[in-house]
């Protein structure tokens, strides 16, 4: 008998190379380990508004950027769903519009998620301590950082 320790995980991706391959460690530990897992693509609206506000960029406009954001995020959800899919696994996908960081650890306490898996480095930054540190330090339950 194999106990699901995991009933619950979160999986946050940003599209970049680090949060896909976490997502695919997530897929892995829900296989052995839990039940269910829900993947999260948060739209970062403050990226949007630098770059609607940088010189040469006003023609774009915030609403369209965030637009283009929420396209880019449900194609890697459909991704992540099509793999965990195969796997047999409850699967689930959200979009949230927000900080990244605060958006993850809000979704955790309310889906009641017992771990997050998410890469060490995302599409915005290329350091750790963005929104994996900060996530880290509020999340109310495990976080495996995946590099």
């Amino acid at each position: 008998m194999v106990w699901k320790i995991y009933k619950n995980i979160l999986t946050p991706i940003d599209g970049s190379v680090s949060s896909m391959k976490s997502a695919e460690r997530a897929i892995d530990i829900a296989k052995k380990l839990g039940e269910k897992i829900t993947a999260l693509y948060v739209v970062d609206t403050g990226c949007a508004k630098l770059i609607s506000a940088i010189e040469g960029f006003e023609h774009l406009e915030e609403e369209s950027l965030t637009l283009g954001l929420e396209k880019k995020g449900e194609k890697n959800l459909e991704k992540i769903e099509d793999i965990a899919k195969k796997e047999g696994l409850e699967f689930k996908k959200v979009i949230k519009k927000g900080d990244p960081a605060e958006e993850i650890v809000k979704l955790s306490r309310e889906i009641n998620s017992d771990l997050i898996v998410m890469g060490s480095v995302g599409a915005r930054l290329n350091i750790l301590g963005s929104v994996s540190e900060k996530v880290v330090k509020n999340a109310d339950c495990s976080v495996l950082v995946v590099r």
